[in-house]
C-alpha cells in the first residue's frame, strides 16, 4: 500500500490551527478560487463564443484551432516567467500583475476583427493567465494544513470549471450575433474588478528575496530529474485532453449530429463534474496517496470516451459530458495539487511554474491538434477514439511517478 502524501486532514478545518491564521488562510483560498474561476472563464470563452465568433471573423476551422491554442501557447510562457519572478519577488506582486493583463487581454479580444491581431492578443491574454495559475497553485498550498495540502489546492483550483460553467451559461441563454463580444467583455471586467480586491486583501504568502541575492540554483538530482519528467509528461497529457475537450466539445457534439443547446448543456456539465471531482480525488489522495486514485480515473476517462464516440442520444451525450469532465479535470487539478508538494518552498514557484507550463504545452496542443484534425475530414466520433489511448498513457506515467515521488520531504 503506498503511503499518503500526509495523514488525513482534521474534521475541525483544511488550514493553520488557530483561529485568526484559519480565517486568513480562508480568505486566502477564496482569492485563489475566484481568481482560478475567472481563468476558468476566459479559456472557455473561445469554446462559447466559436458559434457567433467563428462566422463573424470568417475564420476556417484550422485557423479556428490556431486561434483556440494562441493563449494557451501564451499560457506555457507565462507560467514559466511567472514561476521564476515568483521565487524572486514574491507571489502577490506576480498573481496581481498577471490578473491586470489577462483582463486587459481579454477585453481586447471582445474589440478584435482581425485574425493575426487576434492571435497576437490572444497570446498575450494567456501570458497573464499563465502567470497566474502557478500563483494559485503555490499560494493555496502554502496556506494549507500539511495534512490537507492536496485538497485545498484541487478546491481553489476546482474555481476554473466554475469560471467555464459560467461562461457556458452565458452563452446558453444570451442571443445575437454579438453574444461572442459580450462573453469577453465579462471576463475582462471581472478580472479586473479581482485585480483590485487582490491588491486589497491579498498578503503574500513567501516574502521576496533581499535585494542582490541570487535566485537559488536547483540541481535536480537523478531521482529529481525523473520526478520531473513523469510530472510534466502527466499533467502534459492530461491538459491536452482537458483543454481539447473544453474548446472543442459543443463543436465535436454538433458533428455528431446533436442540436447546438445539447452542446453546451454537455460542457456545463462537463465542468460541473470537474468540480465535484477535484474536491473528490483531492481527498482521495490525501487519504491515500496518488497511486490509484488518478490512473484510475484516467482509466475511466478512456472508457467513457469511447462510449461518448458511439453516442446518439442527447441525454447520453449530456450525461457522459458530466462523467468526463469529473475525470479529466479532477485529474488535473488533483495531480497540480501533488506536485505543489515536490518542491520545497525556495524553488516552489519555479517547480510549480514548470509544472504549469509543460500543462500549459499540451492545452495548447490539445485545440490544435483537433482543429487539423477536423480540417482533414476525420469525424467528431474519431477524435474522441484517439483520446482514448492518450488517457491510457497518462495513466501509466502517473502510476510511475507514484513510484518516485516524495512520500513527506520534498525531493527538489
Amino acid at each position: 500500500m503506498p503511503m499518503p502524501l500526509s495523514s488525513a486532514p482534521s474534521s475541525a478545518s483544511i488550514f493553520a490551527a488557530d483561529t485568526a491564521s484559519q480565517a486568513g488562510s480562508r480568505l486566502v483560498v477564496a482569492l485563489c478560487f475566484a481568481t482560478a474561476m475567472i481563468e476558468g472563464f476566459d479559456i472557455q470563452a473561445m469554446g462559447v463564443a466559436a458559434p457567433t465568433m467563428l462566422p463573424a471573423l470568417g475564420l476556417s476551422p484550422a485557423q479556428a484551432g490556431w486561434a483556440f491554442s494562441a493563449s494557451l501557447f501564451g499560457l506555457m510562457l507565462g507560467a514559466a516567467i511567472g514561476g521564476y519572478f515568483a521565487d524572486i519577488k514574491g507571489r502577490r506582486p506576480v498573481l496581481i500583475l498577471s490578473t491586470l493583463i489577462f483582463g486587459l487581454m481579454t477585453i481586447a479580444t471582445a474589440l478584435t476583427h482581425d485574425y493575426l491581431l487576434l492571435l497576437a492578443v490572444r497570446v498575450a491574454a494567456g501570458v497573464g493567465l499563465g502567470g497566474a495559475m502557478p500563483m494559485v497553485v503555490a499560494i493555496s498550498a502554502e496556506r494549507a494544513a500539511a495534512n490537507a495540502r492536496v485538497l485545498t489546492v484541487a478546491f481553489a483550483t476546482a474555481g476554473m470549471p466554475l469560471g467555464a460553467v459560467i461562461a457556458g451559461l452565458l452563452a446558453r441563454f444570451a442571443h445575437g450575433p454579438d453574444v461572442w463580444q459580450l462573453i469577453f467583455w465579462v471576463g475582462g471586467a471581472g478580472a479586473l474588478v479581482l485585480m483590485l480586491f487582490q491588491f486589497w486583501l491579498l498578503p503574500e504568502t513567501r516574502a521576496p528575496m533581499p535585494p542582490r541575492a541570487p535566485a537559488e540554483r536547483v540541481v535536480p538530482s537523478r531521482t529529481g530529474v525523473m520526478l520531473l519528467a513523469l510530472t510534466w509528461t502527466s499533467i502534459g497529457l492530461i491538459s491536452l485532453m482537458l483543454h481539447l475537450m473544453l474548446n472543442w466539445l459543443p463543436t465535436l457534439l454538433t458533428g455528431k449530429g446533436a442540436a447546438p443547446t445539447t452542446g453546451m448543456d454537455a460542457l456545463v456539465l462537463f465542468n460541473v463534474g470537474g468540480m465535484i471531482g477535484a474536491v473528490v480525488l483531492g481527498g482521495w489522495v490525501d487519504r491515500r496517496g496518488f497511486r490509484w486514485a488518478i490512473p484510475i480515473a484516467c482509466v475511466a476517462l478512456s472508457i467513457l470516451l469511447l462510449i461518448l464516440a458511439g453516442a446518439q442520444s442527447m441525454v447520453a451525450m449530456s450525461l457522459l459530458g458530466l462523467g468526463t469532465g469529473f475525470c479529466v479535470v479532477g485529474s488535473q487539478f488533483t495531480l497540480y495539487g501533488a506536485a505543489s508538494t515536490f518542491f520545497r518552498g525556495a524553488v516552489r514557484g519555479r517547480g510549480v511554474g514548470s509544472s504549469v507550463a509543460a500543462g500549459r504545452f499540451g492545452s495548447a496542443l490539445g485545440p490544435l491538434v483537433a482543429g487539423q484534425l477536423l480540417a482533414l475530414g476525420v469525424g467528431s466520433e474519431n477524435v474522441f477514439r484517439l483520446l482514448a489511448p492518450v488517457a491510457l498513457l497518462a495513466a501509466l506515467t502517473i502510476f510511475l511517478l507514484s513510484y518516485v515521488a516524495p512520500r513527506q520531504d520534498a525531493v527538489i
